[in-house]
């Protein structure tokens, strides 16, 4: 009785999360537009690695060694050493640290758009085989687990995002960010609530 509780919590919670999931995006993708280098070859990363996924490998023993890194560093706390590393995009985050150093110190270094390609690329490998992951380790039918976290990684992979770019670009704020997602997921809870009510 306790677990199908738990279970219609983590349902419901995921459920009247997705407005706010569907905001993030949105907001994302307008954050992404004021940060230029940030527009096209961020998203072909992305396509990229879906491509890669679907048709030639997953790349799980890179994604591997990310999350192997992140554990160790927090061995000290088996809770942390577990969970952590599903909500932190490894290779992206010290990609993103290169970029905001050569950024900081005015490097003009060639593979910016690269690296920017390597972002959009690293972030898709995250997000997509950290869900194959928890989805494989969620035994109930329903998968409730799953859909409550990987909903939580995806906001917090967004927000991580957005939070280091803020760092290289006085144009790209974590408040607006969040500002303009709650505000498309009001939007969506109005839309939603005429349509049934």
């Amino acid at each position: 009785m306790g677990d199908a509780l738990l279970n219609l919590v983590k349902g419901f919670f995921t459920i009247i999360a997705l407005p706010i999931i569907i905001g993030l995006t949105w907001s994302f993708g307008q954050e992404l537009e004021k940060f230029t280098l940030f527009s096209l070859e961020f998203k072909a990363g992305i396509l990229t690695y879906v491509l890669a996924y679907f048709f030639i490998a997953s790349l799980k023993v890179v994604y591997n060694i990310g999350q192997k890194i992140i554990s160790l560093a927090l061995r000290f706390s088996k809770p942390l050493s577990e969970t952590v590393p599903h909500f932190l995009p490894f290779f992206t985050i010290i990609i993103l640290v290169v970029l905001w150093l050569a950024t900081a110190n005015h490097w003009h270094f060639r593979f910016e758009e690269y690296s920017v390609f390597l972002v959009g690329f690293t972030l898709a490998m995250h997000i997509i085989l950290t869900a194959q992951t928890l989805r494989e380790e969620d035994s109930n039918p329903f998968k409730a687990h799953y859909f409550m976290l990987i909903t939580l990684v995806y906001m917090v992979n967004l927000t991580l995002i957005v939070w280091f770019l803020s760092w290289g670009s006085n144009k790209i704020s974590l408040q607006s960010f969040w500002a303009d997602a709650l505000i498309h997921a009001k939007d969506i809870y109005l839309l939603l609530g005429r349509s049934l009510f």
